[in-house]
């Protein structure tokens, strides 16, 4: 079950914090730049030789069920470029395994973390106070150059395993104790991205990352995602004409002028407003290429309250004459401080994969829920 998925072409540097769950900037800067495989991506640059910097974290919120329950598997990719190995300091920081290249967590406790090492190759450790080292890649990572990552994870204090592939070919893998000490469910409810330590000299590591995808393989349904998705591209869409519902108050325009902000949003500059429950709106989109393989689907949405109070929306998903409403998600504050994301596996209207040309005749949308 798709939990999350970032292509870094809808916002701008000062919106980083509004997509991710953590932007920690602890040694190190982050700006989103147009220097990714075909468009843009995450750079993140250290400041310092410290342990305990700065990482991205996702803790996932929403399902197309509802809020999401943690379980014991998930999957994770992401396009990957390093410019020199050779800054990369591989020794795991901070007391409870915390930081690394990738690490997956439950609340404040890490299970797992992988660390990058200056040849490539990726070290797998188990966090337990201390550190457990648990398996090596014999292959991994090349300077300067992009490659796709994947890492696909089963917590479990028996039957745990992890896995990780580089380009769709197997570089890790393990079998047993997946579980840290330091927590008792047995489940993750996060993971933290490029918390890689560098060597001290400078110029310090730099690392770009774009294409992410984050997956629950708890599965649902037959069709949601149960596995590696394997190396692909996030595209990013955005309305381009009139939808079947203009019930949102424009501040000036057409309705979907004034969302279809790319490559970031300018707040009050242009919007669209609602103030009676149950107010739709939908809007035509860009279309995508008609052959394309589509994997799944995110709506995003960045709103803010009028006044103080409760408020919140929900996506709207428009296929033929129908809206399939999805979850409810609490807007909370006056500002715009957080994108409302609604991963998508399936097409509400058909329970199977979206096809191109189902995303090109539809719509998508949002409506005022209180």
């Amino acid at each position: 079950m798709l939990l999350f998925l970032d292509g870094m072409a809808h916002y701008d540097t000062a919106r980083l914090a509004a997509k991710y769950s953590t932007a920690d900037t602890t040694y190190c800067t982050y700006a989103i730049t147009a220097e990714g495989r075909t468009g843009n991506c995450v750079k993140r640059t250290s400041t310092s030789n410290q342990g305990q910097c700065g990482y991205l974290a996702v803790a996932p919120l929403m399902t197309r069920l509802g809020v999401w329950s943690p379980t014991k598997s998930g999957v994770c990719g992401f396009a990957v470029k390093i410019d020199d190995l050779n800054k990369v300091n591989a020794t795991p920081s901070g007391p409870a395994g915390d930081r690394g290249f990738f690490v997956v967590m439950e609340g404040a406790g890490a299970h797992l973390s992988v660390a990058l090492n200056p040849d490539g190759t990726f070290t797998l450790w188990r966090t337990n106070f201390g550190y457990s080292l648990c398996a090596q890649s014999t292959e991994g990572l090349q300077s300067a150059a992009w490659a796709y990552v994947e890492f696909k994870w089963r917590i479990d204090d028996t039957t745990g395993s992890f896995e990780i592939r580089v380009g769709g070919t197997t570089v890790l893998t393990y079998s047993g104790k997946t579980t840290t000490n330091l927590t008792n469910l047995g489940v993750w409810n996060a993971v933290r991205l490029l918390g890689q330590v560098s060597t001290p000299a400078a110029p310090m590591l730099t690392l770009r990352m774009c294409d992410l995808y984050l997956a629950d393989l708890a599965t649902a349904a037959a069709a949601d995602v149960s596995d590696f998705l394997g190396d692909g591209t996030i595209n990013c869409i955005v309305p381009n004409n009139v939808g079947s519902t203009t019930g949102w108050s424009p501040s000036g325009g057409a309705n979907w002028q004034m969302v279809d902000d790319r490559p970031s949003p300018d707040d009050d500059g242009t919007y669209n407003a609602a103030s009676f429950l149950n107010t739709k709106d939908t809007y035509a989109y860009e279309d995508i290429p008609p052959a394309a393989t589509v994997k799944g689907v995110q709506v995003c949405i960045l709103a803010r309250k009028e006044t103080e109070g409760t408020a919140a929306v929900a996506p709207i998903v428009h296929q033929g004459s129908t809206d399939y409403v999805g979850p409810t998600q609490g807007v909370a504050t006056l500002a715009y401080d957080r994108y409302l994301t609604q991963p998508y596996d399936l097409n509400p209207a058909t329970t199977a994969k979206f096809t191109a040309g189902e995303i090109n005749a539809g719509e998508f949308g949002v409506v005022k829920v209180s």
